[in-house]
């Protein structure tokens, strides 16, 4: 019985932690067809030509991609963090688990910054390289 409370406990943990993941999903669907339906009115009013826009949205792809490699990477780090707090709990005063508990999160929540800066580097350098296309 308690096998398989455990195991609904779990599937119900795995389903809300993907949840916020189904309204993402459905606006970027929308954020497709107002961009596209954007960039052709822009095209036929003579603002940007073909190419540029293509371009764009090669940008736009290109971030999308690097933004999910990094999220999922955030995931790791963030999983990492509570592994080192479970075992920084369950230590009962060993000190050596307790210093190895310590070095895994600092060393998570480092690696959680690089994630973040390099994610919002990149977002930087493709929105620049994006516009710097549009613009010729």
């Amino acid at each position: 019985m308690k096998k398989k409370n455990f195991k609904i406990i779990v599937f119900f943990l795995i389903l809300t932690a993907f949840s916020p993941a189904f309204g993402a999903l459905a606006a970027d669907s929308v954020f497709d067809r107002v961009s596209g339906n954007l960039s052709d009115t822009a095209i036929e009013a003579g603002l940007r030509d073909r190419e540029s826009t293509e371009m764009a949205d090669f940008a736009l792809y290109l971030m999308r991609i690097i933004n999910i490699l990094l999220s999922f990477i955030g995931i790791v780090f963030l999983i990492l963090i509570i592994y080192g707090g479970y075992l920084w709990m369950t230590a009962s005063g060993n000190e050596e688990q307790v210093g190895k508990a310590k070095k895994m999160i600092i060393a998570s929540v480092i690696g959680l910054a690089i994630v973040l800066m390099s994610r919002i580097i990149a977002e930087f350098v493709i929105l620049a390289l994006g516009e710097s296309s549009a613009a010729q």
